[in-house]
């Protein structure tokens, strides 16, 4: 069993948000049509994304992280990016500090609005509870 899978073991399925939660910086960046969210999250740290409602493009700027996707795990260093599709979910784990950066298209730059507009609310059964639904 994965560190993400023990962590995940350890609560039951409605109390994922009270778990203990790591400080992750972000920096939200706007260009035209465009929008740039970078994410330095610590060495150590699993971390669940929220659920997309548009195809995005994911880079990893700096570190070493394992990628948990429907189709198993990978782990990736820094220079690295991928596409996904609309309904992905992106999970991980962080072996390294690591800063990873998503891009939106959109011409809102509104943050309340944006989350509106590209995310889907969070609930265990949508996330990292039905790992048939990550991409």
């Amino acid at each position: 069993m994965g560190k993400i899978q023990e962590a995940a073991s350890t609560l039951p399925p409605d109390d994922w948000m009270a778990a203990p939660q790591v400080p992750i910086a972000i920096h939200h960046t706007f260009a035209p049509g465009m929008y740039i969210r970078t994410a330095t999250i610590p060495a150590d740290t699993a971390v669940v994304g929220k659920q997309h409602t548009q195809n995005f493009a994911f880079f990893l700027i700096k570190g070493e992280v394992t990628l948990v996707t429907s189709h198993g795990a990978a782990r990736v260093q820094a220079p690295y990016q991928a596409g996904f599709p609309a309904g992905a979910i992106l999970a991980g784990w962080t072996h390294t500090e690591a800063v990873c950066c998503t891009v939106h298209v959109t011409d809102e730059t509104d943050l309340e609005k944006l989350e509106a507009e590209l995310v889907l609310p969070f609930t265990p059964a949508t996330h990292f509870m039905a790992p048939d639904r990550l991409q």
